[in-house]
């Protein structure tokens, strides 16, 4: 396990100087050693807003993405690595005024489920958020079901989802409490979210489509491995009128190079980086899942080949270029890499070149714990499954929750 805790940074930054500080930054394939320099070089101006575990030719490794840091920000806290009892041991962050704001769990190269968490410092006006870890599909749905009966309701905020890398199982994270983005919400608005569970590549995408003619916007995707098979976990929330044009996009099954080029175009045109997943499919190098907000799409990459639901909307636009090049002058490889991995000051993509005279804020870790390749291998068959979800059914007695 390892830890990290970060604050807000005070920055004397002119308003020239604030609009090239890009809103994201972030990287793949990276060992652990490699993702504390990485967020430590950028912990004067981002921060981290998601981690995610994977395996790629046996070997634990990270992708990570950072936001730019907002006036008057709250303090966070960072896990990665984490095994079911560190978590336990350290969920007494609930009382010490931190909820949970971000899980991911995975299966790391020696075969062991662990976990990624970010808490953040709650507002004292605010109601708190919980977490349940290593839930079942039927679980999940049940939550959701049962809390957004409650009055307000409780919606889901945050859903991971990995598999096992022996029985190929798959197990879900819920961070769940009430949707401040949603303020008018009641326990009577079926159409407030939306849960995809455990999809298909081909279901995943028809959802994409369906959700946006329904004004639904992603929150988060994570994909679980399972089989070889990756299947999709999503979850939507209402955010616009039927049928309006989409201000986000939602990308899947894409290689490295694909996937940064859609990344530095985000960046470029001030979009949101929500959420960023690498995952493996039998036969093929890692490929990559990713949601951008503010970043409306084509409707070719949005809606399925052959089946326009609109025609084009052309528009007119003006884009202000930032100025974040990278530094390197290759791509690392993702399918092979040494035994042993040491920290280094170069990665792929938008690197910030230039910097406001801040100080850096201080990070405490611990080393990384060593482990070996997984000599496991999948042999239980796992069904796919596509399914809606909506908030329905009547009340129920007040629970205690959390607890």
């Amino acid at each position: 396990m390892h830890f990290f805790k970060t604050a807000a940074a005070f920055l004397l930054l002119t308003a020239s100087t604030y609009a090239q500080i890009p809103n994201y930054h972030y990287d793949f394939n990276l060992t652990f050693a490699e993702y504390e320099a990485r967020a430590t070089e950028l912990a004067s101006t981002h921060r981290v807003s998601n981690i995610h575990g994977y395996v790629s030719g046996g070997e634990t490794l990270y992708s990570a993405s950072w936001e730019r840091i907002p006036a008057n920000a709250p303090n966070r806290i960072v896990y990665v690595g984490q095994t079911r009892d560190e978590y336990l041991g350290n969920s007494s962050w609930n009382t010490a005024g931190y909820q949970p704001l971000v899980v991911n769990g995975f299966s790391n190269g020696a075969g062991e489920i662990r976990y990624n968490f970010i808490w953040e410092e709650k507002p004292d006006n605010v109601a708190r958020n919980y977490m349940v870890i290593a839930i079942s599909r039927t679980e999940l749905l049940q939550k959701v079901y049962e809390y957004g009966t409650y009055s307000p309701p409780w919606r889901p905020l945050w859903i991971s989802s990995w598999a096992n890398a022996a029985t190929g199982i798959i197990s879900y994270a819920l961070i769940y409490g009430h949707d401040v983005s949603q303020p008018g919400d009641t326990k009577g608005n079926i159409f407030a979210m939306q849960v995809g569970v455990a999809q298909t590549a081909d279901a995943f995408q028809e959802m994409v489509v369906s959700s946006a003619i329904r004004g639904m916007s992603p929150a988060t995707v994570d994909v679980a491995t399972a089989n070889g098979v990756p299947l999709f976990t999503s979850l939507w929330k209402k955010t616009a009128e039927v049928d309006a044009y989409p201000q986000w996009s939602a990308y899947r099954e894409i290689d490295r190079e694909s996937m940064e080029a859609r990344l530095e175009d985000g960046v470029q045109k001030g979009g949101l980086l929500r959420s960023l997943v690498a995952y493996a499919k039998d036969g093929e190098d890692t490929q990559y899942a990713a949601i951008v907000d503010n970043l409306p799409p084509p409707v070719k990459e949005t809606y399925l080949p052959g089946q326009p639901v609109r025609p084009p909307i052309t528009t007119t636009t003006t884009t202000t270029t930032i100025s974040c090049p990278p530094t390197t002058t290759a791509a690392r490889p993702t399918t092979t890499r040494p035994t042993t991995s040491t920290a280094t000051t170069t990665t792929t993509t938008l690197r910030t070149t230039t910097r406001a005279a801040t100080t850096a804020k201080p990070t405490t870790t611990a080393k990384p714990t060593a482990t070996t390749k997984s000599t496991t291998t999948t042999t239980k068959s796992t069904t796919s499954e596509a399914r809606w979800f909506r908030v329905t059914g009547v009340p129920v007695g007040p629970k205690k929750i959390g607890a």
